[in-house]
């Protein structure tokens, strides 16, 4: 047991006597983001062909880091607020031949999506001159998600024997609503109930970028690979769906070191 607080305290001191050599800057970072999702529908559509394409939307970040440099290395943790999304399509044509006849059922929707983090990565910036130079980071990242809305058009379309039997368009507003699952429940309690209204709010993964540090501005390009599944799992007892959602960022950012020599 003494051995490990004396450990604990060497650790401590050592930690300290780093901390005093270091030198220690902070200011704010501002930047834009460019989100594309991975994502893709998952589960058997039998006599269904399921088409889908996704495209990527901007949105802002605003935050404060901190720069704990050692030398030519520096460690870089900050607290962002970002705005991510993504833009799909996804189409479901399923066909059938009653009494010889070709009938065709297709429903589209198209869903525009935006939802809010408060990020935190922590990189490891190494810069060429030490206090100024070309940098290049990476790290790990972890986000929180803060709210969200989604706006989805849903079109359907019945055919039967080359004929347009039934048409109709649906307009679906709602706010993100985080949930590691969806049932039936949810379904029967939501009015106007979309799916594309709920995923989890936990996300993280890993940052790489390059940049350059001039003075006290810092310019930074990176891309954030995210790791965990945003979709939540889908207990329908009537109805197999799901599909696959992960992050996609490449960023741009300013920032300004306040105290930086």
């Amino acid at each position: 047991m003494k051995k490990m607080i004396c450990c604990g305290l060497a650790a401590l001191l050592l930690l300290g006597a780093a901390t005093a050599q270091a030198q220690i800057s902070y200011g704010p970072k501002v930047g834009l983001n460019l989100s594309r999702a991975s994502y893709k529908f998952v589960g058997d559509h039998p006599n269904t062909e399921v088409e889908t394409d996704s495209r990527s939307m901007l949105g802002p970040s605003l935050g404060m880091m901190l720069n704990v440099r050692f030398g030519k290395l520096a460690l870089q943790p900050t607290v962002a607020y970002s705005m991510q999304g993504i833009k799909r399509k996804d189409s479901f044509t399923t066909t059938s031949t009653p009494d010889g006849y070709l009938a065709t059922d297709k429903t589209t929707y198209d869903t525009e999506l935006k939802v809010s983090y408060l990020s935190v990565p922590v990189n490891l910036v190494y810069t060429t001159g030490g206090d100024h130079g070309f940098q290049v980071f990476a790290g790990p990242y972890v986000s929180f998600g803060l709210g969200g809305k989604v706006k989805t058009t849903e079109e359907y379309t019945f055919t039967f024997g080359g004929l347009v039997e039934e048409q109709k368009t649906t307009r679906h507003d709602s706010d993100v609503e985080f949930k590691a699952e969806v049932t039936d429940d949810d379904m029967e309690k939501e009015e106007d109930f979309n799916p594309h209204a709920f995923m989890r709010s936990l996300d993280f993964g890993l940052n790489v970028g390059a940049g350059y540090l001039i003075r006290n501005f810092q310019v930074q390009v990176g891309y954030s690979l995210g790791l965990s599944q945003l979709s939540p799992e889908f207990g329908f007892e009537d109805l197999d769906m799901g599909y696959s959602l992960k992050n996609r960022v490449a960023h741009f950012s300013v920032g300004y070191l306040f105290g930086h020599r």
